[in-house]
């Protein structure tokens, strides 16, 4: 990701923007957004740079109650480290688990 590209689509995205938009610059695992504020939360091709724990207690806090969680991200191949494999297969489990714990809150998964 280059800086200026990010810093060109907020500015564009300022021009256009609402009061109910607001841009925060945080991480992922601590916004610094109010408790149930937000109807979607969305990663797209960034949740594997996430300390996974702490974020997804992030984003539980964050949305409203029937709010929606969209993790967009690729299926590889196996990658060329086991332990990192490990790791992400660990997360997926986890995830399903939630997942079922959850029930009022629907997960889905588009096959590819």
């Amino acid at each position: 990701i280059i800086k200026s590209s990010i810093q060109k689509g907020i500015k564009t995205a300022l021009e256009k923007q609402s009061d109910t938009i607001s841009f925060v610059k945080a991480f992922a695992n601590d916004t610094t957004l109010e408790d149930n504020i937000a109807d979607v939360v969305v990663c797209s091709q960034s949740f594997h740079w996430m300390e996974p724990a702490e974020t997804l207690a992030e984003i539980n806090r964050i949305l409203k109650k029937g709010g929606i969680f969209a993790a967009i991200d690729c299926d590889w191949p196996p990658v060329c480290n086991r332990q990192a494999e490990e790791a992400y297969n660990q997360l997926s489990e986890k995830v399903t688990e939630l997942s079922v714990v959850c029930k009022e809150n629907d997960s889905y998964h588009w096959d590819k």
